[in-house]
């Protein structure tokens, strides 16, 4: 009689779930199995997972205690949301902390971070004095880049040997076998034309924005069906207002972008390696990131990138790819890499603003508008989250239930008061160019 191959929880986010981290994971799993091991995944949110437990705080890590017994070690991607999500103020950080380490103190724990909130920690030492127990309280610690290693390290008092470096894209597997013809003819692109890419869920934190306003600047735009293309592909990852809104953004400066085009949409996992096969160039112009997935499937179907310098990406990247430092940087390298196939034209530079969503929406309104309708804040669904208890589940219930009805509606008034400030900003404008025509106005 032969014994069961020991067995392995691992604790995170998965699909179906939108989530960069599930994707990650659902990967090593699926390469695990096929190496024979017995893995289960316990997963924070609905999913296709094992086992479901609402974590994101000392009471979820506390529950998970008795399910450590059906197993033999552990592995958890660790993120933020999955260690705080819950918590309301510093007692509770701290406590989740101390929860965590009684977790990896009953089974043999590999703690993947992928990223840190790094704040909280460094404001109070009682959180980093738990936070630094946990953490060597595991087996393994384990990031992606050097740079992930040394910030863990100076935040939480670590020794550069205490922590170990894991391949972001150890387990990836190319999901499809096209060339670049191929790959362009199903997703219905120019066959000829330069392609930029840029492919992720939609955040502000990504920046995809300067990119869209990178492409507008640099003279390589295709406008009559000959020149440079740059596709952006990606959908809202949680239905929380602030990513609805920078979508909803995004499309309308991609809208005034001639050669932009916007694929908002969730792609497969084989969808997703087919849009970096059809491109010439992914252009990843995160604002902050720890490391990136889409670079390391990049790199592994043979495409060069173009990635803002932040976090580690500079020790991910492979030869043919560049790093840039500054939207002027970014626009330059853009316009050079699609120059040798494309003519250069002039084009006026979008005015920066404060913000960089700010700037996406106002990208294609005349700078009058303002003074002729103020609308205040862009329309968005209140959160449906609530400190009372069960009150906030019950909330999330009822966004799932109507939010398909209430979404479009929402987005159709945006729409509206786009299309009447722009109206009413030509009026305003024609009305000034008359006065000036009659000499009632020098």
């Amino acid at each position: 009689m032969t014994s069961a191959a020991p067995a392995t929880l691992m604790i995170t986010p998965y699909p179906p779930y939108r989530d960069g981290i599930a994707i990650y994971a659902a990967q090593e799993v699926i390469a695990r199995r096929r190496a024979g091991e017995n893995v289960q995944v316990l997963s924070p949110v609905p999913s296709a997972a094992h086992q479901h437990l609402v974590l994101g705080g000392p009471k979820g890590w506390g529950r998970l205690l008795p399910r450590l017994a059906a197993f033999d070690r552990v592995i958890i991607q660790l993120y933020p949301e999955l260690l705080h999500g819950a918590c309301r103020n510093p007692i509770e950080r701290v406590a989740a902390w101390v929860a965590l380490e009684a977790v990896v103190r009953r089974r043999p724990t590999e703690l993947r971070v992928h990223e840190v909130d790094y704040g909280p920690a460094r404001r109070n030492p009682a959180e980093r004095a738990a936070g630094a127990r946990a953490l060597r309280a595991a087996e393994t610690i384990a990031v992606h880049t050097p740079a992930e290693r040394t910030t863990l390290c100076e935040t939480f008092g670590l020794d550069e040997h205490e922590v170990s470096l894991f391949d972001h894209g150890t387990y990836f597997a190319a999901r499809s076998d096209l060339n670049k013809e191929q790959a362009r003819a199903e997703l219905g692109i120019d066959p000829a034309g330069y392609v930029f890419l840029t492919i992720g869920f939609l955040q502000a934190h990504k920046g995809f924005d300067r990119a869209v306003r990178a492409f507008a600047e640099s003279g390589v735009a295709s406008t009559d069906g000959a020149g440079a293309e740059l596709h952006v592909v990606g959908s809202v990852r949680v239905d929380v207002p602030e990513f609805v809104a920078y979508a909803a953004s995004l499309r309308r400066q991609i809208d005034a972008v001639p050669g932009a085009h916007f694929h908002e949409r969730y792609v497969s996992d084989d969808a997703f390696d087919r849009w970096i096969i059809a491109a010439d160039l992914v252009v990843l112009p995160y604002r902050e990131i720890f490391s990136s997935g889409v670079i390391e499937r990049a790199n592994l179907l043979g495409r060069p990138v173009l990635a803002s310098r932040v976090g580690g990406l500079s020790e991910q990247i492979q030869a043919g790819s560049e790093l840039f430092d500054n939207d002027d940087e970014l626009r330059e390298m853009m316009a050079e890499r699609a120059g040798g196939a494309v003519e250069r034209v002039t084009v006026r530079p979008v005015e920066a603003t404060t913000t960089a969503i700010e700037a996406a929406v106002r990208a294609s309104l005349p700078t009058s508008s303002s003074s002729v309708l103020d609308l205040g804040e862009r329309l968005t669904l209140p959160p449906p989250y609530s400190h009372r208890p069960l009150v906030g589940r019950f909330k999330q219930a009822v966004r799932i239930v109507t939010g398909w009805q209430l979404h479009p509606i929402v987005d159709r008034i945006n729409r509206l008061e786009s299309q009447l400030e722009q109206v009413l900003s030509e009026r305003e404008a024609a009305s000034s160019r008359d006065e000036h025509a009659d000499g009632v106005v020098e």
